[in-house]
């Protein structure tokens, strides 16, 4: 990599990158990488998202975030069910049968996996606004995940869920 030291302003400005934000910075808005002449690059930023336009192409693997030890929440309702906040959720703890865990609100590509590790069959419910499988918006989802099982949720919009039994 090389170094900006004993370079000048109007001899790398073209090769350097920022976002356009009256100079504060990268914050909570979502805002395009430019380089210094302005041209737009396919990489949006912000302090808790990035977006690409275009293809990704990575060396390496792709790690997802992954949350252990659920414990489903024990109301049997949507208000009472856990919040899932991993790519990737392993129930630990569902002790009655039909307690639920909740998915996050629906983003068009954003899929969930459940594991589901509990002594009992755990139901799934929608974000609050949301549907899953074509159902009702904030109904449960019909096919309760059975203990040992995996169901893998896939958002198609912001609001609609679609499921599928991962195979054994």
């Amino acid at each position: 990599m090389t170094t900006l030291t004993g370079k000048t302003p109007a001899a790398t400005y073209k090769d350097l990158l920022q976002v356009s934000n009256s100079n504060a910075g990268v914050d909570g808005t979502l805002r395009d990488v430019e380089d210094g002449e302005g041209t737009v690059s396919a990489l949006q930023l912000s302090t808790t998202e990035a977006k690409v336009s275009g293809n990704v192409t990575t060396t390496g693997l792709f790690v997802n975030s992954v949350t252990t030890g659920v414990s489903a929440g024990a109301t049997q309702t949507q208000v009472g069910a856990t919040a899932l906040t991993a790519g990737i959720n392993e129930i630990g703890t569902c002790a009655t049968l039909n307690d639920g865990v909740k998915l996050p609100t629906a983003v068009a590509g954003l899929q969930i996996t459940i594991i589901n590790n509990g002594a009992q069959s755990a139901q799934v419910w929608p974000a609050t606004g949301d549907a899953i499988n074509g159902g009702a918006v904030d109904a449960v989802d019909a096919t309760v995940i059975a203990t040992s099982k995996v169901r893998v949720y896939h958002a198609i919009d912001a609001t609609n869920w679609y499921s599928y039994a991962s195979p054994a």
